[in-house]
């Protein structure tokens, strides 16, 4: 009787905790106790301006570029896998590009109860380059 009040106790605070380590995204539904698949765009700081103020006028637009990421985790003990922001900066780079902007985030979530998770992150930008260098400055410095 005593170990059937243990496991008890122990499913319990896991149920408890699975909640809590799982809420992902703002908007939208919650992640499911034992099974998501959602989708939310990435609001990490919902207060945040995206204003951005060139101090230059020698920017070309290279045009739009993409990338998917995939991260996982098992077990709440061992994960891997990125969010995808360096393989976007290297398709702009490809381009000939020196960086990217108006960068938009989709995060696909999906879980398994406190088994196994996935995090698909798909991003998207704009690359654009500078047109002259400044002297004695690094390749993307203004």
């Amino acid at each position: 009787m005593q170990r059937i009040k243990m496991y008890a106790a122990c499913l319990a605070s896991v149920l408890c905790l699975s909640g809590c380590v799982t809420n992902m995204g703002p908007g939208g539904a919650a992640p499911g106790l034992f099974h998501s698949g959602v989708t939310y765009p990435n609001m990490l700081n919902p207060g945040m301006q995206y204003r951005i103020v060139f101090d230059r006028d020698d920017i070309e637009l290279l045009g739009q570029v993409e990338a998917e990421a995939l991260s996982k985790w098992l077990f709440f003990i061992a994960s891997w896998g990125d969010s995808g922001y360096a393989r976007l900066l290297k398709k702009s780079q490809a381009l000939g590009g020196d960086g990217v902007m108006n960068v938009t985030i989709d995060t696909e979530y999906r879980s398994w109860f406190i088994f196994f998770a996935t995090v698909k992150t798909k991003l998207s930008g704009q690359a654009y380059r500078y047109r002259t260098r400044a002297p004695g400055k690094l390749r993307g410095a203004p």
